[in-house]
């Protein structure tokens, strides 16, 4: 941020709406920045534009921008050796399709276990992990809108409340 504010120039967050919901960013780490231009796509719809822009890189570029080991990598925060996202969420399928859901269609959690294939737990962790990381949503820069509700446009959850959709659910920065 430093270097960018000396030379005029901005921070693109490399935030994803998936990892935000679930809280898989790190305040004044990833998640600083001035703009997110990924802020409002879902984990599976970078990697499918990661793929579309390999298959069709600029003219410019001799081969593949992103290299294969980057996309076919396990999907990871990279706290501790041998972490995966896997080993604290859903797989991004379930994360994606219940955000989806959940925050873009205002579906219910009774509803979502319903109609597709997750389970409860899936739909309740993501859920509660959603609750609990709207504190960071709140500080991270806005996304470019894509889809019909993005988290910083339209979409409000409260803070400081204890309100939850799932009972016991409270917000990770306290009651």
């Amino acid at each position: 941020m430093g270097v960018a504010n000396d030379i005029g120039a901005l921070v693109l967050t490399p935030d994803n709406k998936s990892e935000a919901a679930v809280g898989y960013c790190t305040l004044y780490g990833d998640a600083v920045g001035a703009i997110a231009p990924l802020g409002d796509c879902t984990k599976r719809r970078v990697y499918a534009l990661a793929e579309a822009f390999n298959a069709d890189p600029p003219s410019w570029i001799d081969s593949a921008p992103i290299p294969a080991s980057v996309l076919e990598k396990a999907p990871t925060a990279e706290l501790s050796e041998g972490q995966t996202d896997r080993d604290d969420i859903p797989p991004y399928e379930v994360v994606d399709a219940v955000v989806k859901r959940y925050v873009g269609d205002k579906q219910s959690v009774e509803r979502i276990v319903s109609e597709t294939d997750t389970t409860r737990e899936q739909v309740e962790t993501v859920v509660r992990r959603l609750a609990r990381s709207e504190f960071k949503r709140k500080q991270t820069p806005p996304a470019l809108r894509v889809t019909t509700k993005a988290f910083d446009s339209g979409w409000r959850y409260p803070i400081a409340a204890s309100y939850a959709e799932i009972v016991g659910t409270e917000p990770e920065n306290g009651p």
